[in-house]
């Protein structure tokens, strides 16, 4: 009877060995996915980043346009004042600079949800690992005993089978 449980608590842990390396690899997978999404992700923010700040930061004032007019320009050639319908001009880079700043500010959120993924997923399988080990270490323990009880009845049937044929 105690064999027979002892084996019971064997197939248990072998049981919940084989769940937990199915949840594992589940847990894993999607792990992988959320990191190539959010890696990804990042990726994409960063360029655009960078294309916005090439537009709204230019690098250099070098760069700069320049008129240059082959005659010189006489009073009936000014284009005189702009319509009464435009509004006063304004510079692009106070807008740009908003939505730079917050692209950064999702990058920097994506780089904190990929490290705490990671720490995540090495929290995870460590704790996986020693469940298994635990479990063999059990499973070890437990065959020993089993094999313990196993000698000590067939000797004991050994022992009756002798007084037995003795009287």
């Amino acid at each position: 009877e105690e064999i027979s449980s002892l084996t019971e608590s064997i197939e248990d842990t072998d049981k919940k060995v084989a769940e937990a390396t199915v949840l594992r690899k589940q847990e894993h997978e999607e792990y992988e996915k959320e990191l190539a999404a959010n890696t990804a992700a990042k990726k994409i923010i960063v360029l655009a980043i960078d294309r916005l700040a090439k537009f709204y930061k230019p690098r250099s004032s070098s760069a700069s346009l320049v008129q240059v007019s082959s005659h010189m320009a006489s009073e009936s050639d000014s284009p005189g004042p702009p319509p009464d319908t435009f509004d006063a001009y304004a510079t692009k880079g106070a807008d740009g600079n908003r939505v730079i700043t917050k692209l950064e500010f999702l990058a920097d959120d994506l780089e904190k949800e990929i490290k705490d993924g990671e720490k995540e997923e090495k929290d995870s399988q460590a704790g996986y690992e020693q469940f298994v080990a635990e479990s063999a270490e059990k499973r070890s323990t437990t065959t020993e005993e089993i094999e313990s009880k196993e000698r000590a009845k067939a000797e004991a049937e050994e022992t009756l089978l002798k007084s037995k044929s003795m009287s």
